[in-house]
């Protein structure tokens, strides 16, 4: 069973460094660069508040689309390559 050690390890450190991701980049980098980070024509997207942002971007990438289908599959591929040594 040393592929499901590797499966499980994956996992975790996928996990550890998207949520490291969402705290660093998600949070405090938004906060220091503000309105810079808006695209010309989307001034005033309610996209761009902080708080929406958040709510329909950060926490379903960072807490739902990796953990649950990017982070498994590329375990998997992890695995399965350590398996062919």
């Amino acid at each position: 069973m040393n592929w499901f050690r590797i499966l499980l390890d994956g996992i975790h450190s996928e996990d550890t460094r998207q949520s490291g991701r969402f705290f660093r980049v998600g949070l405090f980098f938004r906060e220091q660069m503000g309105s810079r980070l808006e695209l010309p024509g989307t001034e005033g997207c309610e996209l761009y508040n902080r708080r929406n942002w958040m709510l329909k971007l950060g926490i379903p990438e960072h807490f739902v689309m990796w953990p649950l289908l990017v982070c498994p599959m590329l375990s998997l591929l992890c695995a399965w390559a350590g398996g062919l040594y």
